[in-house]
């Protein structure tokens, strides 16, 4: 005798073993609040942790001092940036980092990339030269008027 599952609890249970292949097994229990660097913190103000949020990343925002977008990877990896309809300039900060300790493993002042090509094909890419499993996007500049500089250790602070 074959048992044949209702359809709703049959849909369920395709959902589940789905989501439990495209979920990280791991990853931060919760997510950094602020991040400190030369005893400086700084509060993350918002976070990239789907595709569909690392794709958007500040595309179209106003940026000021205080914005700084963390983007979270469940893996190390080498995660390129462009700027596509992202107005402001920015600094691109790769971290790698293990229980809320790191270091900046690469960084870039990426430049707006506002075009008429509909694909925005002539945008640069930005590759980091390291593996990183965050990234915080900020307003250019911030880097430099922070002394802060590639190898420097950060703290990824969690409530």
């Amino acid at each position: 005798m074959r048992y044949v599952l209702p359809a709703a609890l049959s849909a369920l249970f395709i959902f589940a073993l789905v989501v439990s292949f495209y979920t990280p097994a791991s990853g931060p229990s919760t997510l950094p609040n602020s991040f400190t660097v030369h005893n400086t913190t700084f509060n993350v103000s918002s976070y990239a942790l789907t595709q569909q949020q690392r794709e958007q990343g500040l595309m179209n925002a106003t940026i000021t001092n205080q914005t700084f977008m963390l983007f979270v990877f469940y893996n190390s990896s080498i995660y390129p940036f462009w700027m596509k309809n992202t107005y402001s300039p920015l600094d691109i900060i790769w971290i790698e980092a293990e229980n809320g300790t790191g270091r900046i493993v690469y960084a870039v002042n990426a430049t707006p990339c506002v075009s008429y090509d509909p694909n925005q094909t002539s945008c640069l890419v930005y590759y980091p030269k390291s593996d990183a499993n965050y990234v915080i996007e900020t307003k250019s500049g911030f880097m430099q008027r922070n002394n802060i500089s590639i190898g420097d250790p950060i703290v990824l602070n969690s409530p």
